[in-house]
């Protein structure tokens, strides 16, 4: 299959995906009800911008973390969240920082609350097989959701959530964790053999990377393979 035959080059798996149901976005140029058609290139609206609180009780706490976390002061990002978290497990805004912070410490923590933060993302939203919520408050978190899977060696649901990050980043192509995300998910096409999927996706690497080594050693693997 050649780049032409994807509906998003970069995202090959929206060829699977019926319908992707953007959540905290303003539409302003396009109405989502109605099938107005999408043309490469347009802006269609502006993220939502996040509630002022985060919680009534804990709004504090949760800044503060995300003060810590941009200070790389990780452990006290996950301390200050200590007790929220347990007195407001259901609170995305307290899962989503504590687990960002877990995320360079304590990779399991972060692993299982990131599982949970998206499960629940996703059961308000009521995705299904061929409706792709997709929330752009919370976008980090499948991209770090998806580098946990990968882990963990569970590459299809690696390749799930990287792609979903992926639409999250189209005003970023080109950028470093652009190029990240798409050698991700050439790695995970290459453990689940996905031979033709591998080539392609290295090359939309290449394209916005042209000396990427990463995608070119996955590349020689397979052909090593083949031989």
């Amino acid at each position: 299959m050649n780049s032409s035959q994807y509906v998003v080059p970069d995202i090959p798996v929206m060829n699977e995906w019926q319908n992707v149901n953007l959540i905290h976005v303003d539409f302003t140029n396009f109405n989502k009800n109605t099938g107005d058609s999408i043309y490469r290139g347009e802006k269609i609206g502006e993220i939502q911008a996040e509630p002022e609180s985060y919680s009534d009780h804990f709004d504090k706490e949760i800044k503060q973390s995300a003060e810590y976390y941009k200070l790389k002061k990780y452990n006290k990002a996950i301390e200050i969240l200590k007790k929220p978290i347990l007195e407001e497990p259901g609170n995305f805004f307290v899962l989503n920082y504590y687990a960002r912070a877990c995320y360079w410490e304590k990779k399991e923590e972060s692993y299982r609350v990131y599982k949970s933060l998206v499960n629940m993302l996703d059961s308000i939203n009521q995705g299904t097989g061929s409706e792709i919520p997709v929330d752009l408050w919370f976008r980090e978190a499948y991209w770090k959701l998806g580098t946990l899977y990968m882990d963990n060696s569970l590459f299809e649901q690696a390749y799930y959530e990287i792609s979903r990050s992926l639409i999250c980043m189209q005003n970023m192509k080109g950028e470093p964790i652009y190029c990240q995300a798409l050698e991700y998910l050439t790695e995970c096409a290459y453990m689940l053999k996905e031979d033709e999927l591998v080539r392609h996706l290295a090359n939309r690497t290449l394209f916005y990377d042209p000396g990427n080594v990463y995608v070119s050693e996955i590349i020689k693997k397979l052909d090593n393979s083949v031989k």
